[in-house]
C-alpha cells in the first residue's frame, strides 16, 4: 500500500473535490427546506443563495445567502382588484393598494396631496 504523503498534489485534489460535492448537496438541502418552510419557487430560492467553491489556497466552502429579504411578489404573488394576492409563509394575505409593476416587484399605491391641504 503506498503513502499518501507521496501525492500531495493527488490528496489536494481530492479533498477539493469531496468538499465542493458536499458543498452542493447542502446548499440543495438549504434551497429544499427554504423553498418548503416559506412557500417560494424553487428557482427564486437558488437565485439568492451563493457558493463559494473550494480551491487549492482555501480547503473552504461557503453558502451565502442574499441579505434582503425577497420581493412578496415571489410569494406567488398576482394582481387583484383590491391589490396583490400573495401566499408568503404558506398564508394568503391580500396587501391593499399594491400592484405589479413590469419589473415583478411590488409597489405600493398612495396619494400625495398638494401642500396645504392635509
Amino acid at each position: 500500500m503506498r503513502s499518501l504523503n507521496a501525492h500531495p498534489k493527488a490528496v489536494e485534489k481530492a479533498t477539493v473535490l469531496a468538499l465542493n460535492k458536499v458543498g452542493a448537496t447542502v446548499r440543495a438541502r438549504v434551497i429544499r427546506e427554504l423553498r418548503d418552510r416559506f412557500g417560494l419557487q424553487r428557482a427564486s430560492v437558488a437565485n439568492r443563495l451563493k457558493m463559494r467553491k473550494a480551491h487549492g489556497d482555501s480547503l473552504r466552502v461557503d453558502v451565502v445567502a442574499h441579505p434582503s429579504a425577497p420581493s412578496i411578489a415571489a410569494y406567488s404573488g398576482r394582481q387583484t382588484r383590491d391589490g396583490v394576492l400573495s401566499r408568503a409563509w404558506r398564508r394568503a394575505r391580500v396587501y391593499p393598494r399594491t400592484f405589479i409593476p413590469k419589473g415583478r416587484s411590488v409597489a405600493l399605491r398612495c396619494r400625495i396631496s398638494p401642500m396645504g391641504t392635509g
